[in-house]
């Protein structure tokens, strides 16, 4: 984990589960869906005061997917944003209200199964002070039914 400001999130992590789900844009290899985050848990290795700290979030937004192949499988890359939100304040935000926004890319296998690998941002975009972003990457595993 990093920090688009002066805080040091060495020690930070999180887990995340998501739910999606997308429908074809006509004649296209891209997709477009609802994600949702309803438990994402975010341990702060030490807030302001020196102690640990838990986060609990929730997210809900929208996502683009571009494909590989005509097909939804193979590669492919993806881009989402989704308000978020959280329970405590995340160091050196402060808000409760954030935006979560993320990058990735993947692979869809023939059996359903895919994994990617995602970056991601949490930050309130200026609309409160102080606003020192979250910086994360991810790996995801998922299947579709």
């Amino acid at each position: 984990m990093s920090s688009g400001g002066k805080s040091d999130r060495k020690g930070d992590y999180y887990f995340a589960s998501s739910l999606e789900y997308e429908w074809p844009i006509y004649k296209s290899r891209r997709k477009v869906g609802l994600r949702g985050y309803p438990a994402l848990i975010y341990y702060q290795d030490r807030n302001d005061k020196g102690k640990d700290d838990v986060v609990f979030a929730a997210a809900f937004g929208v996502v683009i997917r571009w494909y590989q192949n005509i097909d939804y499988k193979g590669f492919y890359w993806d881009i989402g944003i989704s308000p978020l939100w959280n329970s405590r304040l995340f160091r050196r935000n402060a808000s409760h209200w954030n935006a979560l926004t993320e990058f990735g890319v993947g692979y869809k296998f023939d059996s359903n199964w895919h994994i990617a690998l995602k970056f991601q941002h949490i930050s309130n975009g200026q609309t409160r002070s102080p606003n020192e972003g979250v910086n994360a990457m991810a790996l995801c595993l998922g299947y579709t039914f």
